[in-house]
């Protein structure tokens, strides 16, 4: 029998099999071929797409509301500059860089690559009850087929005595909570699943799943529709809304600046925060858009281009918003602070009644716009379901990469299952619980990581290299001082704020949380970061040699690995 010596060879590997005649030989394994953006157009659209969600909507026109109106634009437009576009670009360069998803670009640092599996545990949450708010955006979508809006008037289906209520009831609440959500009356009463939800909620998978059947084959054709169509109900709706009485009075509730705000603490930690629910950093989905570019794709360019588009969208959406809302206090007579609510379901109780007291063509507004909040959060369902997918195919290329398709799809069955729980009596409750602690805390500490790795450990000046091999340019001097001081700085002020005002209480349908309620969301937060620390331990007592010192050991796990570079025109070789 014949004999051949297996061993890998300049980082390729190889694979024994036996011969006809009872030898044995070696075949290079050759990965499936990783796919590309079809064209620029294609990156961008699918990153804009991503990063401009439902956040734009529900949580940035009240925040400019409560803090100030024109004045939130200041300290807003100021995270955006030192804090928005700097780690929309380190994120989406490292990508590109790497060649691979936002678990393998942790080689650069391997001690920290906990970091990864952070943002992952925080997709899969958010992933999970995002498209809760979609199935009643659904379902409202499907209700306004009507001649006449069925929250527009009172029904004593929802439990009321339409003959003894409040002028000034809210008749698109009542409908939220007593027709849609049959809320309970706390977050201990789970209740059962709503089945009309739940079908929903399987026909908003089924759509995302069609979508990302393929991966950014699929996806990336999409977006071209997705993240367009959006511009176009929100000009409509903008326009129908400044037709309206009072809508004058609402956007100016939005644009003029009460600057005494601008001394308020949270205010700042308020415009900061909601960075990261609009432009999305942290979550390892702009890392993965950035692996699917060519080596030298003009990232620079596009990581200023799309946190400014994101941020004139989050604006346009508040002109269209407080439009609406000007006409409602108009309409009912009271101040805009009756009017206005906050959280995930401002759309189904003040948006909705708005669009109800239109004086004509009320169902063909309100389709338009719960379409458009449907098309808005899918963009952004995409973008994160598509990071799952790369960072599994990318850790197992062989395994996975050729069966993207059964992949995605036990991830969306996967996740409309898990999802049910949160179309019980109890699941919006839950939702403002684990939208308000699970998710920006991880993603502050990943970003800061992020800053970290790549200036301090790994060092600025050899990702400089790197990025000047990647553009055949210099890149811009500013984004040595963004990245190593200003930036990192801008996020622990936000962190230190969040956890500053952890301590408040929350509301929801006039129940208050309890202290334990708040705990387990406290807790949740925490147990979301622990993979972080563990994976950290797990490199230091791994590293070989064992009788090296514990420093030589946290500096061994620290260095990049060979490999952490992947596109074939970037120098691999490490500048350590």
């Amino acid at each position: 029998m014949g004999f051949i010596e297996f061993s890998k060879v300049e980082n390729k590997e190889y694979e024994i099999k036996d011969t006809n005649d009872g030898g044995i030989t070696a075949e290079e394994v050759v990965e499936p071929a990783r796919p590309q953006w079809g064209s620029q157009l294609e990156f961008v659209l699918s990153a804009i797409g991503y990063s401009i969600g439902l956040g734009n909507i529900f949580r940035f026109p009240y925040l400019c509301y409560e803090h100030g109106g024109g004045a939130f634009l200041i300290p807003y437009f100021i995270a955006l500059v030192f804090l928005g576009i700097p780690l929309v670009y380190l994120e989406v360069s490292w990508g590109q860089l790497c060649g691979k998803s936002s678990v393998i670009a942790w080689n650069l640092s391997p001690i920290l690559r906990g970091a990864s599996f952070t943002s992952i545990a925080l997709t899969i949450i958010v992933v999970i009850y995002y498209n809760i708010i979609m199935c009643i955006a659904l379902y409202y979508f499907a209700a306004s087929f009507t001649s006449e809006l069925p929250w527009s008037h009172c029904n004593n289906k929802w439990g009321l005595n339409c003959s003894n209520i409040s002028q000034n009831t809210s008749f698109g609440k009542e409908y939220l909570l007593r027709e849609v959500l049959h809320v309970s009356d706390s977050i201990y009463d789970v209740g059962y699943p709503q089945w009309h939800l739940v079908i929903c909620l399987l026909i908003i998978w089924i759509i995302t799943l069609g979508c990302i059947l393929k991966g950014i084959r699929s996806s990336g054709k999409v977006v071209y529709f997705t993240a367009l169509f959006p511009y176009v109900c929100i000009i409509v709706l903008l326009v129908r809304g400044l037709t309206l009485p009072g809508s004058l009075n609402g956007i100016k509730k939005f644009i003029v600046p009460d600057f005494s705000k601008l001394l308020e603490f949270q205010v700042w930690s308020d415009a900061f925060t909601q960075l990261f629910y609009s432009l999305g950093p942290g979550w390892g989905a702009l890392i993965t858009f950035g692996s699917y570019n060519k080596p030298n794709h003009n990232s620079e360019r596009d990581a200023i281009l799309i946190p400014i588009i994101c941020g004139a969208t989050s604006v346009l959406g508040g002109f269209t918003v407080f439009s609406l809302m000007g006409f409602l206090s108009h309409k009912r007579g009271v101040v805009m602070e009756d009017v206005l609510t906050k959280g995930p379901t401002v759309a189904f109780e003040a948006y909705s009644e708005a669009l109800a007291q239109m004086p004509f063509q009320q169902p063909v507004f309100s389709a338009l716009f719960f379409f458009m909040l449907i098309i808005l959060g899918l963009d952004s369902e995409f973008g994160m379901i598509e990071n799952l997918t790369t960072c599994i195919c990318d850790w197992k290329p062989r395994l996975f990469r050729n069966n993207v398709m059964q992949f995605n799809s036990c991830f969306c069955a996967m996740f409309f299952c898990l999802g049910i729980f949160f179309t019980t009596n109890a699941g919006m409750y839950m939702i403002y619980l684990v939208d308000t602690y699970a998710a920006v805390l991880g993603l502050l500490l990943v970003t800061f990581l992020e800053c970290i790795t790549v200036c301090y450990i790994y060092g600025y000046k050899n990702y400089h290299k790197k990025l000047t091999l990647s553009l055949n340019r210099s890149p811009l001097p500013i984004w040595k001082y963004l990245w190593m001081f200003v930036t990192p700085f801008l996020i622990l002020f936000t962190f230190a704020s969040l956890m500053f005002a952890s301590g408040s209480q929350m509301e929801f349908n006039g129940y208050i949380y309890g202290s334990e309620v708040t705990l387990f969301g406290m807790l949740l937060a925490l147990v979301v970061l622990l993979p972080i620390p563990i994976y950290a331990i797990f490199c230091i007592f791994s590293a070989p040699n064992a009788r090296r010192s514990f420093k030589s050991k946290i500096l061994h796990a620290s260095e990049p690995m060979l490999e952490w570079s992947e596109n074939s025109s970037i120098d691999k070789q490490p500048y350590i």
